[in-house]
Order: structure tokens, then C-alpha cells, then sequence
């Protein structure tokens, strides 16, 4: 038995042991990937339930196709492209619907020049290397590839076949560049406008911040993608966008089945049961402090760390839609929070309870897989 001083300091918890339980998670989540991979490819890329291999992966697949044939607004038409890709992945292929504005679909382009597993491949150690060389700034290349592979949020994105590794770099990348060199950080934070409602917290911090040379420089990525999206895959695909962002808003407000995925206000509301009007009314209430916190932060006279660990955290307080795999990025919080804490120190009980916290949450996202599946 750990006594209680033992539990407040957790001398235990050595960077060592930390190690050992690092691997122990890339163990586990390599076996259930590859569990994964054997049981989606029984049918070609798909189960014989018509799920397909990494199962969100084929919406930038067939996006990027699509994209490529000149026939983007398809994918916002939600029969039509439940018909493109069941020509691609068979009869039985699940349906998907595509949630992202055409930005996404330029940004993807590149995967239309190959097959689905060459980039799913691609996709997804790309993805991950470039998570890990950032990551690895803060925490070194061991810690680093430990957790971009063995976080319960990196192995659900890697099942998954989603984009968290992209969102993690545009964010914890664009932070750790901002203090000397601004314009790049301006640059990543605007791509991540192929996901906005993770970026809504950004001009409140860089605002606050006084950083008005990251500010000039992801107005001016946006403003690109957008007139190149539009130029490129044609004003059809934005309308159709815009169209289906009332299909995405009913994902929310009725897809209970993703719910246990989603941790943000609003959905803890709903899980609770309160009624969707009531959810937003606090899930409005908690972005507004959100910005007002991040705001103060930015603007006091504390390490870049600290201000990046409170923003990236105010993210999923302030969005009402963000999903498991979205949390990659909080691993960069973690890193910075560890830094902080090498000359400041930690706080008593912080550790055991940081402990506590991953041993739980690994244990859920082990048995997340088969409860998904059903």
C-alpha cells in the first residue's frame, strides 16, 4: 500500500517507469491495430459488415479523388457519395458523410495519386512522424515517439484512420515557433482551416498575445485557401459545404452513438440529460470563459508554455464538436506542463493524479474498439 505521502509527491513515478509504461502502451496499441487490420480486411478494405480498414480514412481518400476527377461538390451530396465510395470499397461499404469545407480536399489532393492502403500508409506514418519530430522540442525523441504512438488519443486516431496527427503539428507546432518565428506560426495556424471549430480560440490568444505578425500571416493562409479551393474545385463544393453544415449540426444533436467520442460541454450536457437548447446555453457560457481565461493568460507576463497549455486546453471547453482522436494534441499540453514543472516544480497530488488519470482512460480506450464495432 502506497502511503499517503508516497501518494501526494509520487516520488514513484520516475522517468523510468514512466518509460516502461510508455512502451507497455505501444505494445498494447500496435495488437489491437493490427486486430484491427485483420478483421477490415476480410472483404477487400472492409469488414464483412462493410466497416472499411482505418474507418474514417476513405472520406480523404475519395475526397482527394474526387477532387482530382473535377467532381468535389459530389462529396457534400450524401447519397452520391455513399455511392462513389461503395464503387470503391464494395457494396456493403459503411456510409460516411464528408464534414470538411473544400480547403480540405485541396489539402489532400496528393492522396488521389494513390491506392487506398499506399495512402492510408502514407496518411498515417506521415502524419505521425511529423507529430513526433514536434513533439520531440519539448520532450525529447524518446518520450516523443512513446506517446505519438501509445496516447490513448494517438491509437484511436491510428484506428481510425483520422487527421489528429495533422491537427496536433498545425497547433503545437505553430505554438512552439511563435516566439521566434512568428510567420510560420501564422502559416500552420491557418491551414487548420480545414478544421475551424478547433481554431476558434486562436485569434482570441494571438490578439491578447500582441502578435500581430502570426495574426497577418494566417489571415493571409486563409484568405489563400479559400480563393485557391474555390478557383480550383469550384464555388459547387463551398455551396455544398455551407448546405451541409446543417446535416453536421443533427451529427451533433442526435448522433448519441458518438457521444461517448466527444468530449466537450455540449455533449456532457446532453449525456446528463439536458435538452439541446439548455446544452448550448452552458456549452456558451463555458466558451465565453474560455476566451475570457486565454485572454488574461495572453496577456500577462508568463512562459510561452503556460499560455500555450491553457489555450490548447480552452480549445475543448470552448467547441461544442471535437472528437477522441482531436486530443492528440493535449500531449503537447502535457509537455509543456512538464517543463514548466522542472523549475517550478509540481504541485502536491498533481502527479499521482496525472497517474490515476492515464491508467483509467487506457483501460477505456482498450475496450473502446470492440463496444465501437457493435
Amino acid at each position: 500500500m502506497l502511503s499517503l505521502d508516497a501518494l501526494r509527491d509520487a516520488p514513484w513515478l520516475t522517468r523510468e517507469r514512466v518509460m516502461r509504461w510508455g512502451l507497455a502502451c505501444v505494445l498494447l496499441a500496435l495488437a489491437l491495430i493490427a486486430l484491427h487490420v485483420v478483421r477490415h480486411t476480410t472483404a477487400g478494405i472492409t469488414d464483412a459488415k462493410g466497416e472499411q480498414l482505418a474507418s474514417d480514412f476513405i472520406n480523404y481518400w475519395s475526397g482527394a479523388l474526387l477532387a482530382d476527377r473535377g467532381q468535389a461538390a459530389l462529396a457534400y451530396d450524401i447519397h452520391a457519395y455513399h455511392a462513389f465510395q461503395q464503387s470503391l470499397a464494395g457494396p456493403l461499404s459503411d456510409i460516411k458523410h464528408y464534414g470538411y469545407p473544400p480547403i480540405a480536399m485541396l489539402l489532400c489532393w496528393p492522396l488521389a495519386k494513390l491506392g487506398f492502403v499506399p495512402a492510408l500508409i502514407l496518411w498515417t506514418v506521415g502524419g505521425g512522424v511529423l507529430c513526433a519530430l514536434s513533439l520531440s522540442w519539448l520532450v525529447g525523441w524518446r518520450l516523443a515517439m512513446l506517446a505519438t504512438i501509445g496516447a490513448p488519443a494517438a491509437f484511436l486516431n491510428v484506428l481510425t484512420g483520422q487527421n489528429g496527427y495533422f491537427t496536433a503539428v498545425l497547433l503545437g507546432a505553430g505554438l512552439l515557433s511563435l516566439e521566434r518565428r512568428p510567420l510560420v506560426t501564422g502559416v500552420l495556424f491557418g491551414l487548420l482551416a480545414y478544421k475551424p471549430h478547433l481554431g476558434l480560440l486562436l485569434p482570441v490568444a494571438l490578439v491578447a498575445g500582441r502578435q500581430w505578425r502570426a495574426i497577418a500571416a494566417a489571415a493571409a493562409t486563409v484568405a489563400v485557401l479559400v480563393a485557391a479551393s474555390a478557383a480550383v474545385l469550384g464555388l459547387d463544393a463551398w455551396w455544398g459545404f455551407v448546405a451541409e453544415m446543417g446535416f453536421q449540426r443533427l451529427v451533433l444533436e442526435l448522433g448519441q452513438a458518438s457521444w461517448h467520442r466527444m468530449p466537450t460541454v455540449y455533449v456532457a450536457m446532453r449525456t446528463l440529460g439536458a435538452g439541446s437548447s439548455s446544452a448550448y446555453a452552458v456549452q456558451i457560457v463555458s466558451a465565453a470563459a474560455a476566451m475570457a481565461i486565454v485572454a488574461l493568460v495572453w496577456r500577462a507576463n508568463c512562459s510561452l508554455g503556460l499560455k500555450a497549455a491553457t489555450l490548447l486546453v480552452a480549445i475543448f471547453v470552448a467547441t461544442p464538436y471535437a472528437l477522441d482522436y482531436d486530443m492528440i494534441v493535449l500531449i503537447f499540453t502535457a509537455g509543456w506542463l512538464v517543463r514548466e514543472a522542472s523549475t517550478a516544480g509540481f504541485w502536491p497530488w498533481e502527479l499521482a493524479w496525472h497517474w490515476a488519470e492515464r491508467v483509467l482512460v487506457y483501460k477505456w480506450a482498450r475496450a473502446w474498439p470492440n463496444s465501437w464495432e457493435k
